[in-house]
């Protein structure tokens, strides 16, 4: 998601697309449902849920499940990394 939550707001808002969001890092998915909760009973329709992923290393599982729809498209965020060194050290490795 990022902490922000920002394409499934929009999406939201804008389109009335439905979006699960799902996020790793506890703080960020925290500070994303404190902003879809701000958000509720704006303009925003109730198309948004935020999904805490345990899996670090995992995209889907976890997350999913047998009865989801399908969905019909995944958007994903890039790397990002504390500093310089941790960006080599990881690019390094490819």
């Amino acid at each position: 998601t990022g902490a922000s939550l920002i394409y499934p707001l929009l999406g939201a808002g804008a389109y009335g697309w439905q979006w699960v969001a799902t996020e790793s890092d506890e703080h960020s998915y925290d500070a994303a449902c404190r902003n879809l909760q701000a958000n509720l009973g704006t303009s925003l329709p109730y198309g948004c849920e935020v999904r805490r992923q345990m899996d670090a290393s995992s995209v889907f599982a976890g997350v999913l499940s047998p009865e989801d729809e399908p969905f019909d498209m995944v958007v994903c965020n890039p790397p990002f990394y504390s500093s310089r060194a941790a960006f080599a050290r990881e690019n390094a490795r490819k």
